[in-house]
């Protein structure tokens, strides 16, 4: 990739500033310099670029019995006509029998208002031209024209040089784009912004319907454009902001589809935008892809779910995630921020659609961007923040890491997602225990229905509680479930897994044995504990630091895989080696697990 890198830029600009300086210095003008009420010394002066000439105001003397000048005032001069001014000396002229006082002269040569002379003319019988009178002027003329016209010919050869080299260097970095793949967020900046060169301002007419929905910062309806049925979002003017941002985070997503080929159909399809102005107000619209029958928490409240519709809910979205975090390909990060069951649109197919951008963010390291303008967002903050529900622990706390403001705001969003995820598996016919299966928010059964940001800080942030899974039947599948959730929801955000893992996991559940006995209950793990589950983020984060050969107890989870989890594992050393009955196909097999707390460097893991 070739660029023009800050200093060649900065030594090319200094370059020009020298060159710039020096034609204004050789073409400036010194003078004699004198004033009425300066008794020093004449001194001398540099004359600006629009003073082409010297001056001298004298009169003659005759104290010591010859003429001599006494200089009234002397410097720069730039008033007179050139054909008057253009001579080598300073020369007074007068008419014969005319009083010698006060003589002025002009000139066009350095210092030469040094010395003055004055020349008796007889008074002329007709007016004789300039150019006539003054033959020299005409050469002295031509000769200030070829070199201000070579100064002019110079700069702009270096401007085109300038230009030129620039003008290459984007180009071979645009060819060089579009050859080699991008490896790195920086590199991936080709994506990041909406495409110029597509018009989304929807020009036809945009038919409103009924009412579905009533948010923060704007209203769903129903509603036709260009003859298709739609969902169209409307802004009041004074959420105008909300509505750029919406409209520029649906743009890079698209321009980010259609250019790297990724798979967005997870993501709520975006078709324009619409602005106008009835009867006094203007009306901001989005047109998006219109899904029926409605949110994710409405099908959850309707219904129980089947396994493959569970499976099929659960891997939609945290690929809808995955997309937007950039993880699958090279691309765009983006923060949804307000990830709720509400803000989840499924379809009569059970595929869920991730909508709402107004609160999203593009992030990239410490800068973050909103309806596309830049901000650090150490200085800047993050005010508007999501649905209290869902609100991460380090975000109740106070103590998001604005430093690393890409790295926190996904793992708020891997949070948010995992209690999505124990939303859809809570009504599954295959997880729970016989009985009655109701649908519940994340922690209204602990907390209830109306939270305070006061109680859900005490048990999110203070007792490390989070929903429970006393209602779900033991077997593989489940427990591969729970620990995948402990894993995401887990206090701390850089244990978290990344949502891609969480997409890996979910495609290996397909191979578990999902066969289960309804009598018995999962096995709950204290999420209040130093340590849950199989972290291996967590494990690969002490790794670096452990002085033992904590290496040789870690089980094969580098990818996160659930064979390691649930297959035979055999590691050697000095490891504790616990027989575990599977409950899930009743035949009362056992198999070799690594038991979590003979695992020697997990006891020394201390939390800030």
């Amino acid at each position: 990739m070739v660029r023009i890198s800050n200093g060649k830029t900065c030594l090319l600009l200094v370059v020009l500033f020298v060159f710039l300086l020096s034609i204004q210095t050789i073409d400036s003008l010194r003078c004699d310099f004198k004033e009425v009420n300066v008794t020093e010394e004449e001194t001398e002066i540099l004359c600006s670029h629009e003073s082409k000439f010297c001056y001298a105001l004298w009169k003659p003397s005759n104290e010591s019995g010859v003429e001599e000048p006494i200089f009234l005032k002397q410097g720069c001069w730039e008033a007179s006509p050139k054909s008057q001014c253009e001579n080598e000396f300073c020369t007074s002229t007068l008419f014969k029998g005319s009083k010698k006082d006060n003589l002025f002269c002009c000139c066009s040569t350095d210092y030469c208002n040094s010395n003055v002379t004055f020349l008796e003319i007889e008074k002329p019988l007709k007016e004789v031209p300039a150019d006539e009178a003054n033959p020299k002027a005409d050469e002295s003329n031509s000769k200030n024209f070829n070199i201000a016209y070579v100064a002019i010919i110079a700069f702009v050869i270096l401007i085109i040089i300038i230009t030129t080299v620039m003008l290459g260097s984007h180009f071979c970095w645009k060819r060089q784009d579009r050859k080699v793949k991008v490896d790195n967020c920086e590199a991936g900046q080709q994506l990041l912004e909406p495409s110029k060169d597509k018009n989304w301002e929807v020009l036809g007419p945009v038919i409103l319907g009924q009412e579905i929905a009533r948010g923060k910062f704007g209203t769903v309806y129903t509603g036709i454009s260009s003859g298709s049925k739609v969902a169209l979002k409307v802004f009041s003017p004074d959420q105008r902001e909300f509505f750029e941002n919406e409209k520029y985070i649906y743009q890079i997503l698209e321009k980010c589809q259609e250019e790297s080929n990724l798979d967005a159909r997870n993501i709520i399809r975006f078709h324009g935008y619409s602005e106008y102005t009835a009867l006094g107000s203007a009306n901001l619209i989005l047109v998006l892809q219109r899904i029926n029958p409605g949110t994710l928490r409405d099908a959850l409240s309707a219904s129980f779910l089947t396994l493959p519709q569970t499976i099929k809910l659960m891997r939609g979205i945290a690929k809808g995630m995955s997309f937007l975090h950039g993880e699958n390909k090279d691309g765009v990060i983006i923060a949804h921020r307000d990830l709720t069951s509400k803000n989840i649109l499924v379809d009569e197919n059970f595929t869920p659609y991730l909508s709402d951008f107004g609160l999203s963010l593009r992030i990239n390291g410490s800068k973050y961007y909103f309806a596309g303008e830049e901000h650090q967002a150490e200085l800047n903050g993050l005010s508007e923040v999501g649905t209290q529900r869902y609100m991460a622990p380090e975000l109740l706390d106070g103590a998001v890491n604005l430093k690393d403001c890409e790295n926190a705001l996904k793992q708020m969003d891997v949070y948010a997602l995992a209690l999505i995820l124990w939303e859809v598996g809570n009504v599954c016919t295959e997880f729970r225990l016989t009985g009655e299966i109701q649908y519940v928010l994340p922690y209204e059964v602990e907390i209830g229905k109306d939270i305070t940001k006061e109680n859900l800080t005490r048990f999110v942030v203070t007792r490390r509680d989070r929903p429970s899974f006393v209602q779900w039947r033991d077997s593989q599948l489940t427990r591969s479930i729970r620990d995948t959730l402990n894993e995401s929801w887990d206090p701390e955000p850089d244990a978290r897994l990344t949502v891609l893992c969480i997409v890996e996991r979910l495609t290996d559940i397909s191979t578990l044995n999902i066969k289960s006995d309804s009598t018995t209950p999962l096995e709950v793990i204290n999420t209040a504990s130093s340590w849950v589950g199989r972290n291996s983020c967590l494990e690969r984060n002490l790794m670096d630091r452990s002085e033992d050969k904590s290496n040789e107890y870690l089980l094969q989870s580098e990818k996160h895989k659930f064979s390691s989890f649930f297959g035979n594992s055999s590691t050697e050393g000095e490891s504790v080696i616990t027989q575990h009955t599977d409950l899930s196909n009743g035949s009362g097999l056992t198999q070799d697990i690594i038991s979590p707390a003979t695992i020697p460097f997990l006891h020394n893991i201390t939390r800030n």
